[in-house]
C-alpha cells in the first residue's frame, strides 16, 4: 500500500512538471482536438431521405481511400503529440517530432477537405469539428514557438556561466 502511494506521488510530480511547461499544455490540446475529431461527428449527411451524423470512426467503414488517410493521419498526429509531451527533457527531439506532426496535420487538412468535397452524398452539412485540424495546427505552432523560446533561454543562461 505504501509502495502504491509512493508510486502515485511520483507520477503526479512528473505530470505536474510536464504541465508547468506551456508547450506541454498546447501539445495536450492537439491530442484532445484529434480525439474529438475521431469521436464526434464531422458532418451531417442525407442518405436515402434519412439524416446521418458521420464521424471518422463511422465513415471509414467501406469508404474510399481518402477517408482512411484522414483517419490514420488523425490517429498519428494525436498519438505523436501525446508522445511528444513526454520528451520534455529533450527539446531537440520535441522540435523534430513537432515538425513531423505539422506535416501530418497539413496532410490531414488536405485529405479532410478533399474527402468532404468528394463525398457522394446529395446533402452534406459540416459541423464545427471540421476546423479542428486547423486548431491542431495552431496549437502545434504555438508549442514549437514555446520550445524554441525555452531553448534560447537555456542557451543564454549557458552563455552567462
Amino acid at each position: 500500500m505504501v509502495k502504491d502511494i509512493f508510486f502515485e506521488l511520483i507520477l503526479c510530480q512528473i505530470f505536474f512538471i510536464m504541465i508547468q511547461r506551456s508547450q506541454s499544455l498546447y501539445l495536450f490540446l492537439v491530442f484532445l482536438s484529434s480525439l474529438c475529431l475521431l469521436i464526434f461527428p464531422v458532418f451531417e449527411a442525407n442518405i436515402n431521405i434519412q439524416n446521418y451524423l458521420l464521424s471518422l470512426l463511422s465513415s471509414t467503414n467501406g469508404s474510399p481511400l481518402y477517408w482512411f488517410v484522414v483517419f490514420i493521419s488523425t490517429l498519428i498526429s494525436g498519438f505523436s503529440a501525446f508522445i511528444t509531451i513526454f520528451f520534455y527533457k529533450n527539446r531537440q527531439v520535441q522540435l523534430k517530432l513537432i515538425k513531423v506532426n505539422l506535416l501530418i496535420i497539413f496532410l490531414l487538412i488536405a485529405a479532410l477537405f478533399i474527402a468532404i468535397n468528394n463525398a457522394d452524398i446529395s446533402y452534406k452539412k459540416c459541423t464545427i469539428l471540421v476546423f479542428s485540424p486547423i486548431l491542431m495546427l495552431l496549437f502545434s505552432f504555438i508549442a514549437k514557438r514555446n520550445i524554441n523560446k525555452d531553448d534560447a533561454l537555456v542557451k543564454s543562461a549557458d552563455r552567462i556561466r
